[in-house]
C-alpha cells in the first residue's frame, strides 16, 4: 500500500505529527551524509542523512510528545 494511502487511514493528530516530523527531517536533511548512512543501516528505506543531533530536535519533540521509546522518568528516578 503507498505511504500516502497508508497515511490517510490514520487519525488526523497523527497524520499531522507524522507531516511535521517529515517536514523536520527534510529541512535538517543532508544529502551528501544520506548515501553513507543507508549503506551503513544496510537499509532499502529512503535516508535523509540527519544525524542524531538534530534528530532530537525534530517538531515532535518541541511540541512535547513523548518518545515511545523511552519512558519519562519520574519525580523520584531523577532525584534517588
Amino acid at each position: 500500500m503507498p505511504r500516502r494511502q497508508r497515511d490517510s487511514l490514520l487519525p488526523a493528530a497523527d497524520r499531522t505529527l507524522i507531516e511535521a516530523v517529515r517536514d523536520g527531517l527534510r529541512a535538517a536533511a543532508d544529502p551528501a551524509k544520506a548515501p553513507q548512512m543507508q549503506a551503513y543501516m544496510k537499509s532499502a528505506m529512503p535516508y535523509y542523512g540527519v544525524q542524531t543531533p538534530q534528530a532530537r530536535h525534530s517538531p515532535s519533540r518541541q511540541s512535547g510528545v513523548s518518545s515511545p521509546w523511552r519512558p519519562r522518568r519520574s519525580s523520584s528516578a531523577r532525584n534517588p
